[in-house]
């Protein structure tokens, strides 16, 4: 009966473990997308500065002329 109390107890502590693994790649997981949402927005506002910025070239001339013409 001990051996299968040493058993338990040792599975006991393998699932306590692999909870605890579980909840430390949960809190790894959620820094990961509040990263993930934060170069999101900063390539956002790159990808906007870049177009504001970019105004002034003939591409975005045509563009423009594009835009009046329909």
């Amino acid at each position: 009966m001990n051996s299968y109390q040493q058993k338990i107890s040792m599975l006991n502590d393998e699932i306590s473990q692999l909870k605890q693994d579980v909840i430390n790649r949960d809190s790894d997981l959620s820094q990961l997308r509040i990263q993930y949402k934060i170069l999101k927005q900063r390539s956002r506002s790159v990808d906007r500065t870049t177009n504001s910025n970019s105004n002034g070239d003939e591409d975005s001339g045509e563009k423009d002329s594009n835009r009046y013409r329909r």
